[in-house]
């Protein structure tokens, strides 16, 4: 097939007006079979690569159900998110083991590719615990990852840490060839952050949010990730977690070669106003903000990565190239699947998003 007349996405960060060939569902230099799409006034980016939110339309991943987790990846591909690496949440260990054999067995029937899983928690620092259950953390332990990965079927691919709590450096030294430790929900000050990146950590989970702040005096774990040339951070654009200002800064801080925009959604997402759950705690959502009752701490947020996408273009006034390389080809160099996904290059797989002018999805293809 042919698809004409659109601006496309490139691997070069830019769009152009060029056709794109698809052949036995991948991108191809050319295409034999002589079907044709019109898709003037499009633009067509790669499908959009979420690796770090725990749910949507009432479901979460750590329900460890499989009609749940055919709910929110039939969601997610509806908005343009075709590849998911869902968020589990500070539970007990047998808790996640099922979670994680749910996600072994799931079987795409529609939905979004699952391309990995998130391990977030239980290896957290209380102080910046934020919506992760207290009663579940604990110190860092390789041998239980080991045991989860495995009942994942090797889908997990990132996995959390504080730095500064106790055995987390020589955690991050066991497992930094196996998985992407990314530091997160941390109390750590700069030197302690320092030491988890040299130690072999190479993300930030949800920049500025549940870890300590950015001082003139005291730059903390920003500071760190920002002279640590080879990680990413995620961001959460959802308009509640950073501020629209904020996101411009951290984009002429980090560059567009670093971010990786996540939505971090929880259940409520593309549901009304009310009462909700995460991680075993209940979450009240109101005028889309979601707070814990028991904590009053942000919940996570209720907009999927391509509503965040547009908040980063209209609201934050990054360039949508911006935008789009850190929703796309960013976060699967993070997963490392940017063989397979990420760009719309010949011999990848064929995912498309149409996006009309206003940024609206028009349609998707994968």
């Amino acid at each position: 097939m042919r698809v004409r007349n659109g601006r496309v996405f490139g691997p070069d960060g830019k769009f152009h007006n060029q056709d794109i060939y698809i052949e036995n569902g991948r991108f191809a230099a050319e295409s034999r079979d002589g079907r044709e799409f019109d898709a003037s006034g499009c633009y067509l980016i790669p499908g959009l690569t979420d690796l770090h939110f725990h749910g949507c339309m009432g479901a979460d991943f750590c329900d460890a159900t499989p009609e749940s987790l055919l709910r929110i990846a039939s969601y997610e591909a509806s908005n343009g998110i075709v590849n998911i690496c869902p968020a589990s949440m500070t539970l007990p260990e047998a808790q996640l083991r099922k979670v994680y054999q749910n996600a072994a067995a799931y079987q795409q029937q529609g939905g979004s590719h699952l391309v990995g899983i998130h391990m977030e928690g239980p290896f957290f620092s209380y102080e910046k615990r934020g919506a992760q259950n207290a009663a579940y953390l604990m110190a860092p332990d390789a041998a239980m990852v080991r045991r989860l990965q495995k009942a994942a079927d090797g889908k997990i691919k990132l996995v959390d840490v504080a730095p500064e709590t106790e055995g987390a450096l020589a955690f991050i030294r066991e497992l930094k060839g196996e998985f992407r430790l990314s530091l997160a929900h941390t109390n750590a000050d700069y030197d302690q952050a320092v030491a988890g990146f040299q130690a072999g950590a190479t993300q930030v989970t949800h920049l500025y949010n549940g870890m300590s702040g950015m001082n003139h005096r005291a730059p903390g774990v920003v500071g760190a990730a920002l002279e640590n040339e080879s990680c990413f951070v995620e961001l959460i654009c959802d308009g509640v977690h950073v501020a629209a200002p904020m996101i411009r800064n951290t984009f002429k801080m980090f560059g567009d070669d670093r971010i990786i925009l996540i939505s971090d959604s929880i259940s409520a997402t593309g549901m009304p106003d009310g009462m909700y759950e995460l991680g075993g705690q209940a979450v009240r959502v109101e005028g889309g903000t979601a707070i814990v009752t028991a904590t009053g701490k942000i919940a996570g947020s209720t907009s999927n990565l391509m509503e965040c996408l547009r908040f980063v273009v209209k609201e934050a006034k990054i360039p949508l190239e911006s935008a789009v390389k850190c929703a796309t080809i960013n976060p699967a160099k993070s997963l490392g699947i940017e063989d397979e996904y990420g760009s719309i290059e010949p011999g990848k797989r064929a995912q498309l998003v149409f996006l009309d002018e206003d940024l609206a999805v028009s349609a998707v293809w994968f």
